[in-house]
């Protein structure tokens, strides 16, 4: 069916400027282009509808191109960042944490029994304090000791001595 410009665009649910700008910078196909000054043009709606569905497609192909591009270099960005080891997989992560808060849990719930006798020979309270401080840093240098493991097939390192106590 040939339609003017007015009745293309209420069909189609766009405004009269984005028909002309379509067909100015996209090629909308017109069916009959004017011969005269004053004559209006005429669209094939069948033609413009398929040019339109056409049009959407590339947009998609494009949106998915532009889609997978990113993707690949997110990939990229992903596998260099793991080559210069500033990225660690989850699972040693959590297996580091996992040793370490176990450790500390341990040696924290050892604290009481190894300091009793240290606190029953004090009698100021500077000396609780300070049998009491050191025993709590004890406790952080053994976790500060723990090894990380390097890489997945590894279970972690021996403990590292520990840094001199504060």
């Amino acid at each position: 069916m040939l339609v003017n410009k007015r009745n293309l665009s209420a069909i189609l649910g766009v405004t009269e400027s984005s028909l002309t700008t379509w067909q100015n910078e996209e090629q909308l196909p017109i069916n009959q282009v004017p011969k005269r000054r004053g004559q209006e043009q005429l669209y094939d709606t069948v033609e413009v509808i398929r040019w339109m569905i056409a049009r959407a497609a590339g947009d998609d192909l494009n949106a998915e191109k532009t889609r997978l591009t990113r993707e690949q270099a997110d990939k990229t960005a992903i596998e260099n960042a793991r080559l210069r080891a500033e990225l660690v997989p989850a699972v040693l992560v959590e297996r580091a944490w996992g040793k370490m808060l176990g450790a500390f849990r341990a040696r924290l719930l050892r604290l009481p029994a190894q300091l009793a006798t240290s606190l029953a020979n004090e009698t100021e309270h500077s000396g609780f304090q300070r049998v009491l401080r050191r025993g709590v840093h004890d406790c952080l240098n053994e976790l500060c000791a723990q090894d990380l493991p390097r890489d997945a097939d590894e279970g972690g390192g021996e403990p590292r001595s520990p840094p001199a106590s504060a």
